[in-house]
């Protein structure tokens, strides 16, 4: 819905097209651990235009929020989770093909409002990838039962 927004923006009002570079979880979270690396080690990450002075804390400001949020309600749970590697090698499989493809399902969908085609296959893997996890989680549901 973003993108369709901002591509309605782009045709009322003339504007440039931006780099659709709004909420991204794969771009936001790599600039700001590639800013960090960059300022503690010296390193030569490369980073967007954005993020070139200071860190995007996009997601820091996500999560934050939340937990702030669910805590002022009481309904912030901390548990611990019993197959404590398969959280990170998932998350890590979510970050590596959204590198692969080049950006996250926001960015996709503001890229295919602003009419690039090439944002098409990856929205494909996209929903291709929840409906295999969908049966996957149900699937592993049955077979606990």
């Amino acid at each position: 819905m973003t993108g369709l927004w901002a591509a309605i923006a782009v045709g009322i009002f003339a504007m440039n097209t931006p780099d659709a570079f709004g909420i991204c979880g794969i771009s936001h979270p790599r600039d700001m651990i590639d800013f960090v690396f960059n300022k503690l080690f010296s390193t030569n990450f490369i980073l967007s235009n954005y993020s070139l002075t200071i860190p995007i804390l996009t997601y820091v400001g996500i999560v934050g929020g939340a937990m702030l949020s669910a805590y002022t309600k009481k309904e912030l749970h901390l548990r611990s989770v019993p197959q404590r590697a398969a959280p990170v090698i998932y998350g890590f499989a979510v970050a590596n093909f959204g590198m692969l493809m080049g950006f996250c399902s926001v960015r996709a969908i503001m890229l295919l409002a602003y009419g690039d085609l090439l944002a098409v296959p990856g929205l494909v893997g996209i929903i291709s990838g929840v409906l295999i996890a969908c049966r996957y989680v149900k699937w592993s549901v049955k077979l606990r039962d």
